[in-house]
């Protein structure tokens, strides 16, 4: 990979947090007087982002015009849904063809995530692997467990059902590739949970496990999480 890159979806409508998301995007929202995706940004300025790709759909002229073609000296691009929304796997897949397909970081634009992203990537690299998904050991903590990890591998991910074997959750961070998205090559609107599903039954989705919590502003409660988090470390960006 020429530079490090990663994938973020901007592109959801947050009705999680409505009334606030009627008048601001979602990612846009106030964090202690700042977008929360500067937080974001500076973050991964600190994990050697070079690239930025967002998937934009709702209010994407906002997100457009706060972050504009760079930030902080991270190149930013866009890959917007257009008319019709395409789901959060084919945003992928074609955000992906303005990084000729290499494997890159994808991530939910509403997530911040206090890990070490070389660390994952070097995985990645060992494991000789198509696309790895980060996962935590959440026991229905955070929100409703969706993946059956043992020694490396996402053996099952199931979306929506939390019980059973499920006690891990998709971290919010993942390495994929073109070669991720080959058995939806034709389909022109899917999820990002029917790749990582059709993946793990095939045995070929990878795992990274982490031990540190994640944090995301896509519910009132998450948001008040994070708002606390940033208020304890102080400023994110030098500290972590």
């Amino acid at each position: 990979m020429k530079l490090r890159s990663i994938i973020l979806l901007v592109g959801g409508e947050g009705r999680r947090l409505h009334p606030i998301t009627r008048a601001t995007p979602k990612c846009l929202v106030n964090v202690n007087g700042r977008p929360f995706l500067f937080w974001l940004l500076d973050f991964l300025k600190t994990q050697e982002i070079e690239q930025v790709v967002l998937c934009t759909g709702h209010r994407q002229e906002e997100v457009v015009a706060a972050i504009g073609d760079s930030y902080n000296n991270i190149g930013i691009k866009y890959s917007s849904d257009g008319e019709t929304l395409v789901g959060t796997g084919a945003a992928v897949r074609n955000a992906l063809e303005l990084l000729d397909g290499e494997p890159t970081f994808v991530q939910y634009g509403d997530s911040y995530l206090p890990i070490s992203y070389s660390q994952v990537w070097d995985r990645f690299i060992a494991d000789r692997a198509d696309t790895t998904m980060t996962v935590f050991k959440n026991d229905g903590r955070y929100d409703n467990s969706n993946a059956h990890y043992s020694n490396g591998k996402i053996l099952r991910y199931r979306k929506g059902i939390g019980h059973g074997v499920f006690s891990y959750i998709d971290y919010g961070l993942s390495i994929m590739s073109s070669k991720s998205f080959a058995r939806f090559s034709g389909a022109s609107a899917f999820d990002l949970g029917d790749v990582f599903s059709f993946l793990a039954d095939e045995g070929e989705l990878h795992g990274f496990e982490v031990n540190k919590r994640f944090y995301e502003i896509g519910s009132f409660a998450g948001l008040a999480s994070f708002k606390k988090f940033v208020d304890d470390l102080g400023v994110v960006s030098e500290k972590l």
